[in-house]
């Protein structure tokens, strides 16, 4: 997925980066470590271990705001690309005909499980940042990147 946000994000701001395609990040940070590339866009959990351990340089995160598990790395927006984020999201998706009373009892649960200490953690040493909330706001944010992702697809999308 963050192969396809860079290329959204540059596509939008008029950039021309060569893609070089990898099966995962790992291998996309081997190439950096190697030198075969100069830049990757790999997730920050991916990340982390080679930053910490000064094998690769953190040039910013694609959050709108700096990341905690990195706190000194500012953001793609601070260094001079206003409006840019791009992040991904994980949500818990039930059938569209589930009763909304069932929907408030499976998000309050959920809520209840992510706001665990050890889950934090867990969440938190994969370099994520816990979440949670209403149905509603995950259905903002569907919309929200249903139009974004629409737009950007447009040029290339099969009419049925």
């Amino acid at each position: 997925m963050g192969r396809v946000h860079a290329a959204a994000r540059h596509h939008r701001h008029g950039r021309n980066l060569r893609r070089v395609p990898f099966g995962t990040a790992e291998e996309a940070l081997a190439a950096l470590a190697a030198r075969r590339i100069d830049v990757a866009f790999v997730p920050l959990g991916a990340a982390l271990a080679p930053v910490q351990a000064g094998k690769a340089r953190a040039l910013a995160v694609t959050s709108a705001a700096r990341a905690r598990a990195l706190p000194k790395v500012p953001t793609v927006a601070e260094s001079g690309y206003a409006g840019f984020e791009a992040v991904a999201w994980q949500g818990l998706l039930l059938p569209i005909a589930t009763p909304k009373p069932l929907v408030a009892i499976h998000n309050a649960d959920a809520n209840k499980v992510l706001a665990l200490p050890a889950v934090r953690d867990a969440i938190l040493a994969l370099g994520l940042e816990p979440g949670g909330g209403s149905s509603g706001r995950l259905f903002d944010q569907i919309r929200v990147d249903r139009g974004e992702w629409s737009t950007f697809f447009a040029p290339v999308a099969r009419k049925p």
